[in-house]
């Protein structure tokens, strides 16, 4: 594990970190005191107890530390499902890299809300607290595109869910920004996922377009026909279970119906429901991200993840 690649892929996510403590020297300072024979094991807590300095001062009210851990779970849930992923040798040498990119993200973002969530932060669940056959419903590392239409179904689940705690989050600017750096992050993982499902770097037989398709679209578009398992996603993409929460084919932003209202700035230029809707991410409530994610915690599964507490 190499422990620059490490901090890098942090500071993406939590930009800040660094200022807090004055320098990046003072952040080598503090990790040549564990002295730099690091074992791959012991690296992540040392990086843990790194950032706890840094953010171990940020004062979190209790709904904050709820709305923290469910994203923390989420994190998980992806973290091991791209280490498995990789585990099981279906990926191109071209694709390889890619997810070994996400995979480190979302150790980064890991780390992170552990780091701000300090003692608060639920445990490790390990990857034996998932399934992600959802019951034996799918078989997600069978081959490729089996893979990729879970994976964006979780990094769908995790724009939203995100996009969802934000409000929650308002008070603190810092936690707010670290949250809104992963969330942006999750939104770049869906769209490269989304295009290598449709054929933007020729994954036979993907949806949506396919190889054909010169220009793939890489973000959602109304209710993505209910996901790409329909059978477990389709919730990822309709409504949540308040008003706050309307599905991916909400039109009304504001209280405007943004399609009966728009003026087209060309005669020949025709807005549709599908265009207004991809202009907008719809967040999703807490309750709702909870049920969708059940489906794939395994029987038995004593963590206690995705259960309100």
């Amino acid at each position: 594990m190499n422990v620059f690649k490490l901090l890098t892929n942090f500071a993406r996510v939590a930009p800040d970190a660094y200022g807090r403590f004055s320098s990046r020297r003072r952040v080598f300072r503090y990790l040549g005191t564990a002295g730099w024979a690091i074992t791959h094991a012991a690296l992540p807590s040392l990086l843990s107890g790194l950032f706890q300095k840094a953010y171990g001062q940020t004062a979190l009210s209790g709904e904050a530390i709820t709305v923290l851990n469910l994203a923390l779970s989420l994190e998980y849930l992806e973290l091991y499902y791209y280490r498995a992923g990789l585990n099981a040798g279906i990926f191109s040498a071209a694709d390889l890299a890619a997810f070994e990119a996400i995979r480190d993200d979302e150790q980064g973002h890991v780390a992170a809300l552990r780091a701000i969530l300090d003692t608060a932060a639920i445990p490790d669940p390990g990857a034996a607290a998932f399934d992600y056959t959802a019951g034996g419903q799918v078989q997600p590392f069978a081959n490729v595109t089996s893979f990729l239409a879970l994976a964006q179904a979780f990094e769908d689940l995790g724009v939203r869910a995100y996009k969802g705690s934000l409000t929650t989050l308002l008070s603190n600017k810092a936690v707010l920004r670290v949250a809104l750096n992963i969330h942006s992050v999750e939104a770049r993982h869906a769209a490269h996922i989304r295009t290598l499902r449709r054929g933007g770097v020729g994954v036979a037989g993907a949806d949506g377009g396919g190889p054909s398709d010169s220009l793939p679209t890489s973000w959602v578009s109304l209710r993505e026909s209910n996901g790409s398992l329909p059978i477990l996603t389709a919730a990822i993409y309709g409504p949540g279970t308040v008003a706050a929460s309307p599905a991916e084919d909400n039109l009304v932003q504001a209280r405007v119906n943004v399609l009966v209202n728009s003026t087209s700035p060309s005669p020949n230029l025709v807005l549709t429901a599908a265009a207004a809707s991809e202009a907008f991410d719809e967040p999703l409530d807490t309750q709702q991200v909870r049920t969708i994610a059940r489906q794939f915690v395994a029987a038995g599964n004593s963590q206690g993840l995705f259960i309100t507490k």
